[in-house]
């Protein structure tokens, strides 16, 4: 997908997908939202203490191979 189609799907500008693309610019969440709706996808926050948990059951879905964890 080019930065024009995303852009104009979030209702955004090219130049603000560049700069977020380039890490020049820190967006806000509000524009976290608008990226994420235009690309379906769900902004998720999840604590650190279960988030190699959570990376393994999304590699588990895509079928990637997942290292055994260690207890």
């Amino acid at each position: 997908m080019s930065q024009e189609t995303l852009a104009d799907l979030a209702g955004i500008s090219q130049a603000k997908v560049s700069k977020i693309e380039n890490g020049k610019a820190n967006p806000e969440v509000a524009t976290l939202r608008h990226l994420c709706g235009a690309l379906d996808l769900d902004m998720v926050l999840v604590p650190r203490r279960i988030s190699g948990n959570v990376q393994n059951m999304i590699d588990r879905h895509m079928n990637r191979d997942v290292a055994p964890q260690l207890k």
